[in-house]
Formats: structure tokens, sequence, C-alpha cells
């Protein structure tokens, strides 16, 4: 934006005229009229300030408008400052954003782990319910097979002892049938004695 001194303004410039206090200024600019109003109106708004807080300044004078220039330099380095605050801000809260979806990434990937952990405690579950289901059927076959074997042994035993009886039994008839054999060598020893006698 320069003062212009009318001669050959570029195509692209438009010429925008001003009065800032009691002096009027024709500016080329290549922006905005609306802009270069809205520029003017700020200073005139400061010298309007100045001149109720300056009233010593004559509001023509060089150290007028050096003070003029030092508010607008303050404001626009306070600006700046504000600018700058807030451009952190900004990124903090752009890294906070970030780590946020970060952790909603790490969320939905723990979750999906979790899913995963569930389903394979799910299978492993059912696993042990099929494997103590099969034991368990294992383990009615084995008693009855148990108990088959101890009625045996039982029904055995029994035999046994029936036979072990009868053992007894034929044991007492020899012995009788030895005795009785006995008597009837003893008879026989005696007749034939008795016959050898009456030759």
């Amino acid at each position: 934006m320069n003062y212009n001194d009318n001669t050959n303004p570029s195509p692209e410039k438009i010429n925008v005229e001003v009065k800032i206090g009691n002096i009027k200024y024709n500016l080329t600019t290549t922006e905005s009229e609306e802009y270069i109003n809205g520029i003017a109106k700020y200073i005139n708004n400061k010298i309007d300030e100045l001149s109720v807080s300056h009233k010593n300044l004559n509001i023509n004078s060089i150290p007028f408008f050096i003070t003029i220039a030092l508010n607008i330099a303050d404001d626009l380095f306070k600006q700046r400052k504000q600018f700058t605050k807030s451009s952190k801000s900004l990124k903090s809260l752009e890294e906070s954003y970030s780590k946020l979806n970060e952790n909603n990434l790490n969320n939905e990937n723990l979750k999906t782990k979790l899913d995963e952990r569930e389903k394979e405690i799910q299978s492993l579950k059912e696993k042990v319910k099929e494997i103590s289901s099969q034991r368990d059927k294992e383990i009615e076959s084995l008693n009855s097979l148990v108990t088959n074997s101890n009625n045996e042994i039982i029904s055995l035993n029994e035999t046994i002892n029936n036979l072990n009886k009868k053992i007894d039994e034929f044991s007492s008839l020899e012995d009788e049938s030895l005795n009785l054999l006995y008597e009837k060598d003893k008879e026989i020893t005696n007749l034939n004695k008795k016959i050898e006698e009456l030759k």
C-alpha cells in the first residue's frame, strides 16, 4: 500500500481515498476498499483515544504520531503474542486430539485382542468340558468293569469254597474207605490164620 502520486498505477491496484485525522490521503493498494477503510477507522479511533489521554500533545505533531505508532505497535505485538499463545494452545489441542485418537486406536486394538482372548478362553472351556465329559464316561466304564470284576471274584470265591467243601467231603470218604479197607485186610489176615490152623 503506497501514498498515491498519481503516476501510472498498476491495473490490478485500486485508488482509495481515506481521511486520517484532519488530512485526506489518496492510497493505491491491491487490498479492498472496505479493508483500507477499516484500517483508517482503526487509526482514527486511536487518534481519538490518544487525544483524550494525551491532551498536551498536538495531534499534528511528530510526538503524537510516534505515540500513535507505539500504541499500534503495542496492539500488534499483543495480537501476535495472543496469536502465538492461541497457536500453542491449538497445537496442544491438536496433539491432545492426536493422542486421543492414538489412545482410541490402541483401545480398539486392545478391545480386538480382548475379544480374541475371550474367544480362545471360550474355546478352551468347551474343550475342558468335552474332556471332562469323556473322562467321566471313562471313569463310569472303569467303575462298571471293577464292579463286574468284583462280582466275578465273588462268584469264583464261592466256586472255590464249594470245591473245597467237596474236596473235604471226598477226603473224609477216602479216610473212611481206607479204614474199612484196613479192617477188611485185618479180617482177611485173621481168616487166613484160622485156615492155616485148621489144616
